[in-house]
């Protein structure tokens, strides 16, 4: 099968805000690409993607206008997972449109821009940005019809975006610190076939 794709996404980089040191996905972008698939057994489909895919962080301004910034990573990206029809019953109904779906994916960031306001300290040069982006990648979804369907995403990088010996010190406050720099991203997907059917089970 191959098809179609288009997302709404929210993203952060973990340690980039300096108020609270949480990371609060106000940076919302999209995704765009296609995908080719194969069914490899009843239940299991190996899925390759390419994407253009819009990354980033940004921080609200206070309520005195201060500590405004937003960083927009532009990537190419090409995602390879594994999807698994999940079948179950459920008050004597029986379910067979819904996946889960795990894999890695490379990236390629060719190009972000970085805009800043008063009280945000910190700036984000070419040398300071890893354009590799490896990561990590998971979800669930639900098979519409045979040629449309929709999926929540998870991805976490491994490398991470913002170079270690590069990150400001605020960074050093936070917990999870095998994580500062990392992308983060959350995406809704509606991913449509336009070539080949997946079969969904009407038992």
């Amino acid at each position: 099968m191959a098809g179609l794709s288009g997302s709404g996404l929210v993203s952060d980089v973990q340690g980039t805000d300096t108020r609270d040191f949480d990371n609060d996905f106000y940076k919302a972008g999209f995704s765009l690409g296609a995908f080719v698939n194969r069914q490899i057994s009843d239940k299991n489909i190996l899925q390759l993607e390419i994407n253009y895919i819009q990354k980033g962080a940004e921080q609200v301004p206070d309520s005195n206008n201060n500590g405004y910034f937003k960083l927009t990573l532009n990537y190419i990206e090409v995602p390879v997972l594994l999807r698994h029809r999940i079948h179950f019953n459920a008050n004597n109904k029986f379910y067979n449109n819904f996946e889960w779906e795990l894999g890695v994916s490379g990236g390629y960031l060719f190009s972000y821009n970085f805009i800043s306001g008063t009280g945000y300290s910190y700036t984000y040069s070419t040398g300071s940005l890893n354009t590799i982006d490896i990561s990590v990648l998971g979800g669930i979804n639900y098979i519409l019809s045979p040629s449309v369907y929709v999926g929540l995403r998870y991805s976490n990088s491994l490398i991470p975006v913002m170079k270690r010996n590069n990150l400001p010190s605020t960074f050093n406050q936070y917990s999870l610190a095998f994580n500062d720099g990392n992308n983060l991203v959350w995406a809704f997907s509606l991913k449509y076939v336009i070539a080949g059917k997946q079969e969904v089970s009407k038992e």
